[in-house]
């Protein structure tokens, strides 16, 4: 996977946290480093991840949300060049999940139109960023090919193929404690702890988990996968 950058995004201190332990869950199965965007007060998140090929021109990007929280070894010898995105039907409007694929410069356009569609959201067009992605693939007429769904499993228990979950439902602060429990047995990461590894840690309440729709305690263990080569 040379030329495949893993990416995520964040806005504000919570989702920096849930960014650091989606992160550490993806590098222990992965083997690979996860690249943490920090957004800018006032950007939009959901405009934010349409523009990343945009923001880091001739990148192929693997992206995921940051409360997408890898369980099980995740292997990255996807085909070079392929456009891969999760089919779903469960949101309504959008075909194409925005919440894990893989892009490049090839797919920049349609990206740049989805953007336009999504902005025109003001003017009543589509403003949600998978009904606009959606959209633009459909006027494009090159559909991506189809990504595992259990890179992005979206059900409240784990099933046995299942690679990551995406913790959907109930409040940041509960998509932490669900997160935290998800990684707690995987290790730190290789470097100086800092202030923040430090408050991370803090026994502190912040949230329920059972609003999440993942059951926690099924999390599977697994050792650290070893780096491609």
């Amino acid at each position: 996977m040379p030329d495949l950058v893993p990416t995520t995004i964040f806005l504000g201190p919570q989702y920096k946290e849930l960014a650091r332990l989606c992160a550490r869950a993806f590098d222990h199965f992965t083997g690979v480093p996860l690249r943490l965007v920090e957004l800018t007060p006032g950007e939009d998140p959901f405009r934010a991840k349409l523009s990343l090929l945009e923001r880091f021109p001739g990148e192929r990007i693997l992206y995921l949300d940051a409360d997408v929280i890898a369980v099980r070894p995740w292997s990255l010898d996807y085909e070079p060049g392929l456009w891969l995105a999760v089919e779903q039907s469960r949101a309504p409007g959008g075909r194409w999940n925005t919440g894990v694929w893989i892009a490049g410069p090839d797919e920049a356009p349609v990206f740049a139109d989805a953007l336009s569609r999504y902005d025109a959201g003001l003017r009543g067009g589509p403003r949600q960023d998978e009904p606009a992605l959606t959209l633009a693939i459909e006027a494009a007429g090159v559909m991506p090919k189809v990504l595992s769904p259990f890179v992005n499993h979206q059900r409240r228990t784990l099933h046995e193929n299942t690679i990551a979950i995406h913790l959907l439902g109930g409040t940041v602060l509960d998509k932490l404690h669900a997160a935290r429990s998800l990684t707690s047995s995987l290790p730190r990461p290789a470097r100086p702890p800092t202030v923040e590894d430090e408050l991370a840690e803090l026994d502190l309440p912040i949230g329920d988990a059972s609003r999440v729709e993942v059951m926690v305690t099924a999390a599977p263990k697994s050792k650290k996968a070893k780096p491609k080569s």
